[in-house]
Protein backbone atom coordinates (compact mmCIF):
# COMPACT_ATOMS: atom_id res chain seq x y z
CA UNK A 1 0.00 0.00 0.00
CA UNK A 2 2.96 2.38 0.33
CA UNK A 3 4.26 1.64 -2.30
CA UNK A 4 1.36 2.26 -4.27
CA UNK A 5 1.02 5.90 -2.51
CA UNK A 6 4.54 6.77 -3.49
CA UNK A 7 4.08 6.12 -6.70
CA UNK A 8 0.83 7.97 -6.88
CA UNK A 9 2.59 10.89 -5.07
CA UNK A 10 5.62 11.27 -7.39
CA UNK A 11 2.68 11.11 -10.68
CA UNK A 12 0.50 13.75 -9.00
CA UNK A 13 3.92 16.02 -8.33
CA UNK A 14 5.36 15.60 -11.59
CA UNK A 15 1.87 16.10 -13.15
CA UNK A 16 1.67 19.42 -10.98
CA UNK A 17 5.52 20.49 -11.98
CA UNK A 18 4.46 20.06 -15.80
CA UNK A 19 1.64 22.20 -15.36
CA UNK A 20 3.45 25.12 -13.79
CA UNK A 21 4.68 27.94 -16.34
CA UNK A 22 8.61 28.49 -16.47
CA UNK A 23 9.13 32.52 -17.17
CA UNK A 24 12.15 33.53 -19.23
CA UNK A 25 15.35 34.79 -16.89
CA UNK A 26 15.55 38.72 -17.70
CA UNK A 27 19.28 37.93 -18.19
CA UNK A 28 18.16 36.03 -21.17
CA UNK A 29 17.12 39.14 -23.00
CA UNK A 30 20.44 40.38 -23.45
CA UNK A 31 21.88 36.77 -24.72
CA UNK A 32 18.89 36.93 -27.16
CA UNK A 33 19.92 39.79 -28.41
CA UNK A 34 23.01 39.02 -29.04
CA UNK A 35 22.09 35.46 -30.82
CA UNK A 36 19.86 38.09 -32.61
CA UNK A 37 23.01 40.13 -33.89
CA UNK A 38 25.14 37.12 -34.39
CA UNK A 39 22.30 35.85 -36.64
CA UNK A 40 22.04 38.65 -38.63
CA UNK A 41 26.23 39.80 -38.72
CA UNK A 42 26.34 36.10 -40.43
CA UNK A 43 23.30 36.78 -43.02
CA UNK A 44 21.48 33.61 -40.89
CA UNK A 45 17.95 35.87 -42.08
CA UNK A 46 16.01 32.52 -42.13
CA UNK A 47 16.98 31.44 -39.03
CA UNK A 48 15.89 34.71 -37.16
CA UNK A 49 12.56 34.20 -38.65
CA UNK A 50 12.11 30.42 -38.10
CA UNK A 51 13.02 31.06 -34.22
CA UNK A 52 11.16 33.67 -33.65
CA UNK A 53 7.63 34.06 -31.89
CA UNK A 54 4.75 32.36 -33.76
CA UNK A 55 2.79 35.55 -33.21
CA UNK A 56 5.47 37.37 -35.17
CA UNK A 57 5.09 35.23 -38.14
CA UNK A 58 1.72 35.46 -38.25
CA UNK A 59 1.47 39.18 -38.79
CA UNK A 60 4.98 39.45 -40.54
CA UNK A 61 5.22 37.37 -44.05
CA UNK A 62 9.07 35.98 -44.49
CA UNK A 63 9.74 37.62 -47.44
CA UNK A 64 9.36 41.23 -45.73
CA UNK A 65 10.92 40.42 -42.47
CA UNK A 66 14.04 38.87 -44.75
CA UNK A 67 14.23 42.16 -46.98
CA UNK A 68 14.05 44.64 -43.64
CA UNK A 69 16.81 42.45 -41.94
CA UNK A 70 18.99 42.67 -45.19
CA UNK A 71 18.60 46.28 -45.14
CA UNK A 72 19.83 46.84 -41.76
CA UNK A 73 22.66 44.16 -42.96
CA UNK A 74 23.36 46.72 -45.29
CA UNK A 75 24.36 49.52 -43.11
CA UNK A 76 27.48 47.56 -42.61
CA UNK A 77 29.62 45.65 -39.72
CA UNK A 78 28.61 46.76 -36.18
CA UNK A 79 30.50 47.16 -32.98
CA UNK A 80 29.38 45.79 -29.59
CA UNK A 81 25.83 46.43 -29.26
CA UNK A 82 25.44 48.47 -25.94
CA UNK A 83 21.94 48.17 -24.34
CA UNK A 84 20.38 51.34 -23.43
CA UNK A 85 16.74 50.72 -22.40
CA UNK A 86 15.53 48.09 -21.21
CA UNK A 87 11.25 47.78 -20.46
CA UNK A 88 9.41 44.93 -19.57
CA UNK A 89 5.28 44.32 -19.77
CA UNK A 90 2.82 42.29 -20.89
CA UNK A 91 1.35 41.49 -24.16
CA UNK A 92 -0.82 38.80 -25.67
CA UNK A 93 -1.14 37.17 -22.20
CA UNK A 94 2.74 37.21 -22.43
CA UNK A 95 5.21 38.61 -20.56
CA UNK A 96 8.07 41.01 -22.99
CA UNK A 97 10.87 42.39 -22.90
CA UNK A 98 11.78 45.55 -24.82
CA UNK A 99 15.54 46.72 -24.92
CA UNK A 100 16.81 49.44 -26.75
CA UNK A 101 20.84 49.36 -28.25
CA UNK A 102 22.86 51.62 -29.78
CA UNK A 103 25.01 50.62 -32.58
CA UNK A 104 27.42 51.92 -34.97
CA UNK A 105 27.46 50.66 -38.39
CA UNK A 106 29.75 51.50 -41.17
CA UNK A 107 27.44 53.69 -42.44
CA UNK A 108 25.29 55.25 -39.32
CA UNK A 109 24.62 54.77 -35.94
CA UNK A 110 21.64 53.55 -34.99
CA UNK A 111 19.22 52.43 -32.06
CA UNK A 112 17.88 48.95 -32.96
CA UNK A 113 14.84 48.48 -30.86
CA UNK A 114 14.24 44.66 -30.02
CA UNK A 115 10.84 43.01 -28.48
CA UNK A 116 11.02 39.45 -27.13
CA UNK A 117 8.03 37.82 -25.57
CA UNK A 118 8.44 34.91 -23.72
CA UNK A 119 6.92 31.79 -24.73
CA UNK A 120 7.65 29.05 -22.34
CA UNK A 121 10.65 30.01 -21.06
CA UNK A 122 12.37 31.71 -23.72
CA UNK A 123 12.86 34.68 -24.80
CA UNK A 124 11.58 34.71 -28.67
CA UNK A 125 11.71 38.25 -31.13
CA UNK A 126 8.54 39.52 -31.45
CA UNK A 127 9.60 42.83 -33.39
CA UNK A 128 12.81 44.90 -34.19
CA UNK A 129 13.10 48.04 -35.47
CA UNK A 130 15.97 50.41 -36.62
CA UNK A 131 16.53 54.27 -36.14
CA UNK A 132 19.22 56.15 -37.30
CA UNK A 133 20.66 59.07 -34.73
CA UNK A 134 22.25 62.11 -34.87
CA UNK A 135 26.25 61.53 -35.45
Amino acid sequence: MFKIVCVFSLVLCSTACSLMTREAPTEDVDKAAVLFFERLKAGQMDLIYNDSAKSFQEKNPKLEVIESLKKMKELGQTDTPVRATMLFGEEEGKRTATPTYYLNFDQTRASVILKFLDYGGEWKLGAFEVRQRNK
